[in-house]
């Protein structure tokens, strides 16, 4: 049968802006989608003050992260949609689906790699993203969807 689709209105957060790209081409990255759920016992307002105020900055710092993109979860638009907290595109280079040291920008330094996995795991299990975490890894591509208005 036709997989189920879902969607979500969201409110976006554009943390550290992506590579501009000619309209219909694809960014030579892996953009990497991940569905953040809360955990029950945390209230929104601490999940979100969380992840947008202390870990934000720590995830962007321990990664080699090119583009941060946050979709706040306000509500599902259909009746079936898992709930989710929040819906994050990030983008790394393209050997990162491979070399741990390219996802985590760590030059090749084992120490480094290790330090800074490890401080990312530490953020990422204080507001449940450790529990229910989606990836996907997937592409950016441009499309202008607007006709040129211009004469």
């Amino acid at each position: 049968g036709e997989p189920e689709l879902h969607a979500y209105r969201v409110t976006e957060k554009v943390r550290l802006d992506p590579h501009p790209l000619p309209d219909g081409t694809r960014l030579d990255a892996l953009a990497q989608v991940a569905l953040l759920r809360r955990p029950d016992a945390m209230s929104r307002d601490d999940y979100l003050e969380y992840w947008q105020v202390h870990h934000t900055p720590i995830a962007i710092r321990t990664q080699n992260t090119s583009g941060y993109i946050q979709n706040i979860v306000e509500e599902a638009l259909t009746p079936s949609s898992p709930e989710l907290a929040a819906i994050v595109e990030e983008h790394f280079p393209m050997a990162a689906l491979t070399d741990p040291h390219a996802f985590y920008g760590s030059g090749g330094d084992d120490a480094e790699l290790s330090r800074r996995m490890t401080e990312l795991m530490a953020s990422v299990a204080r507001f449940g993203a450790d529990q229910g975490l989606d990836l996907v890894p997937t592409s950016r591509y441009a499309w202008n969807l607007r006709p040129d208005t211009t004469v």
